[in-house]
């Protein structure tokens, strides 16, 4: 399943020298939406489209259903990457809002760690393993002001789903998640990075030779120009959260969300914040 989806909505039409670059608009999309063309959660359109090899167009559509804009290109990688790439610019700088204690963290390789007993009962409760098996999970706690962090560090703090307070939700953790790409921006177009052309090429090679994608990374002097021309931009968030959807009753379906009467809330949204008000 697809962990997390974000849309980045770009406005291509303005000349390099602009003195007001355009804003980045990214869009956090809830994993739980539930689309009837697909018969399930939106976090399930890559799987379900591989075996057809075609896991991004799959993806890309139920994408432009939610947020009303057409999805020209789709890039899919996993958490290593992400890690890796975070490690190589030297760790990233993130203010985080609020205060973060999450006490059901798991531990990767540690799922099957009996800690110690004898007989391994089978628990599907998430509150009851925690204190079943303690030692596959550790205690995340992350004080609100400006940190540093590290590949790790920071996998941790946007894959933390069950902290304490308002950061326990699928929304907070988006905001995370934006925080964080954010901070990545910030520093791959720092001076000490941008102009380090052998960190340029390290980032290019684990970028190009870890991910899915049908964006043309063959070209690195234009990617390179790309991110030129946006290298002053600023982000402009937005996390689809509850006030968006409802959460009908259990069935077959499971825990799902689903939009307010119909996807023209959201559309709305989407076109007046990126400029092109419907």
């Amino acid at each position: 399943f697809t962990d997390t989806m974000v849309v980045a909505s770009v406005q291509t039409k303005f000349t390099s020298d602009s003195v007001l670059v355009p804003p980045i608009l990214l869009i956090s999309i809830p994993r739980d939406i539930y689309l009837d063309s697909l018969q399930g959660k939106i976090n399930t359109a890559y799987q379900l489209g591989l075996d057809q090899n075609v896991g991004l167009v799959l993806a890309k559509q139920a994408a432009s259903t939610v947020t009303g804009l057409p999805i020209h290109y789709a890039l899919v990688a996993d958490f290593s990457v992400f890690e890796k790439v975070i490690n190589t610019l030297g760790g990233i700088d993130i203010t985080v809002p609020d205060v973060l204690d999450d006490y059901m963290y798991p531990i990767d390789g540690q799922e099957t760690n009996s800690c110690g007993l004898s007989s391994v009962p089978l628990v599907t409760d998430e509150l009851l393993a925690v204190k079943t098996f303690p030692c596959r999970y550790e205690h995340l706690h992350f004080d609100a002001g400006l940190q540093h962090m590290d590949g790790a560090t920071a996998l941790k703090y946007v894959r933390s789903r069950h902290a304490e307070g308002s950061e326990g939700s699928d929304f907070a953790r988006s905001r995370r998640q934006q925080l964080v790409i954010k901070a990545i921006k910030d520093k791959v177009f720092s001076g000490s990075t941008f102009l380090d052309l052998t960190k340029d090429l390290e980032l290019y090679n684990q970028i190009k030779t870890s991910i899915s994608t049908d964006l043309d990374f063959s070209q690195p002097k234009a990617l390179l120009a790309l991110g030129l021309k946006y290298r002053a931009a600023t982000f402009k968030n937005i996390v689809l959260d509850e006030t968006f959807f409802v959460n009908p009753p259990m069935d077959d379906r499971g825990w799902i969300l689903l939009p307010n009467n119909n996807w023209d809330q959201i559309h709305q949204l989407i076109a007046t914040s990126s400029g092109s008000p419907r």
